[in-house]
């Protein structure tokens, strides 16, 4: 084989390698809304789980529908089902849609953050951080607190889904996660969710 040859093959083996293979995104749909998100993993490093709807009432007596998803890692955490059959998952991120009957507005969702992050100190978290972020293009905020032994983070996501100009919506996105400090899947989530009404 002539050098020339030798060296174009090289050249296209290094290129091949070179290309980034990234995660299919997924998309599943949670009640009457279709959500697509990458979680940067492989589609074999995780499963999803759509949970039964539940119907709610919120803080100030407005009822709500709960629709939400589970991802959860292949491998690590054990338990037995209602059938007392064995199913191994790690979560490590939920997705939940709040359905009110009313407009909420972001101060309401913010307290309402604050409210779950408080939650977390007697577990010995310490005290949360909440900075404004946009999320599927829209106005949102992320919370975030730590627990050093074991070293996990615990992050929480909202925002409206589609305000109109008083910034209310009945429609309230949650994003959680749960895991140790360097698993970015729930940061790919916040960072790629697009949610539509079917």
């Amino acid at each position: 084989m002539s050098p020339n040859k030798v060296f174009i093959i090289s050249v296209l083996a290094v290129l091949i390698l070179a290309v980034p293979i990234s995660a299919k995104p997924e998309n599943i749909v949670m009640g009457p809304y279709n959500v697509s998100f990458d979680t940067g993993l492989s589609a074999s490093d995780y499963t999803t789980h759509i949970v039964p709807a539940v119907n709610l009432v919120g803080f100030t007596g407005t009822p709500y529908a709960r629709y939400t998803g589970w991802i959860n890692k292949t491998v690590d955490t054990c338990s037995r089902d209602e059938m007392n059959e064995t199913i191994c998952y790690k979560p490590f991120s939920t997705i939940s849609v709040a359905e009110y009957h009313a407009p909420v507005s972001s101060d309401y969702i913010k307290r309402l953050m604050e409210h779950d992050l408080q939650l977390m100190v007697p577990l010995g978290y310490s005290e949360a951080l909440i900075m404004n972020r946009t999320i599927d293009n829209t106005s949102g905020m992320v919370g975030r607190c730590s627990k050093f032994l074991p070293d996990k983070i615990y992050t929480q996501s909202r925002y409206l889904l589609a305000p109109n100009r008083n910034d209310t919506s009945c429609e309230v996105v949650v994003i959680i996660g749960l895991s140790p400090k360097m698993d970015q899947g729930t940061e790919n989530i916040i960072d790629t969710i697009h949610l539509e009404k079917i």
